[in-house]
């Protein structure tokens, strides 16, 4: 490996860290995407079912009070015609067993207009609630579709910044001949994407965060030959 071309390997090997960077904060950001709309999804289909009950609920309410209208209207229409009858009629017992009749019909009459009324009433909550949960379910999958667009473009962003990234490597590995390059990247394979490790602070390596020895602290800054940190085994570059 070429001393000259460590500042190149350098740049590569900052794209790289930036790269794995960037994939990792992708592949994050894809997993709590998926966990997110799996979560609200389960909500908006509980949310739903909730609603498709309370309309089984409103239909049969619906239905019981076309019911008993129905019988009211019967029971009137019956108990007109009792009245009717009830002025032709001259025999005292049969009188009172009509007049016990017409009693027993607005005693129906009275009992199924309460139940109307009930459920009248019952109605009208269930109206209620199934109103705001319209309300619940419209603003919920409103505010869903603004998360999954904001997710997406989040990891639209991310996958275009690691295609740009991939296309620099690619760039800068041409500047490099390739039995450099591979020494270089197999070096990156065992020191975790860092095989060149800047000197900082004047006297630390930057990769095993050790103090290096004053001698090659001095062969370091004679630029004439590639010195590896004695600690990490890694290449050591120190700015001019």
């Amino acid at each position: 490996m070429k001393k000259e071309n460590i500042p190149k390997l350098l740049n590569i090997q900052d794209l790289v860290i930036n790269l794995k960077e960037k994939e990792k904060a992708f592949i994050d950001k894809k997993q709590e995407y998926e966990k997110f709309k799996k979560e609200k999804l389960e909500l908006i289909n509980l949310k739903e079912e909730e609603i498709r009950v309370l309309e089984k609920d409103i239909k049969n309410l619906k239905d019981n009070q076309r019911e008993r209208e129905d019988k009211v209207s019967s029971l009137k229409d019956k108990y007109q015609d009792e009245e009717k009858k009830a002025l032709t009629i001259k025999n005292p017992k049969e009188a009172l067993h009509l007049e016990k009749e017409m009693e027993n019909l607005k005693g129906q009459i009275r009992r199924l207009e309460d139940e109307i009324l009930d459920i009248l009433l019952e109605l009208e909550e269930k109206n209620k609630f199934y109103s705001e949960y319209k309300k619940e379910l419209s603003k919920f999958k409103e505010e869903f579709s603004l998360e999954i667009e904001k997710y997406e473009k989040e990891l639209k962003e991310l996958r275009e910044e690691i295609e740009l990234i991939s296309l620099e490597i690619e760039k800068n590995k041409k500047e490099i001949p390739m039995e450099e390059f591979l020494e270089f990247e197999n070096l990156m394979r065992q020191k975790s994407n860092r095989a060149i490790s800047k000197v900082i602070n004047k006297e630390v390596c930057e990769g095993c965060k050790l103090s290096l020895p004053k001698v090659i602290l001095d062969r370091l800054k004679k630029k004439e030959e590639i010195v590896y940190c004695p600690n990490c085994g890694r290449i050591l570059w120190i700015e001019s």
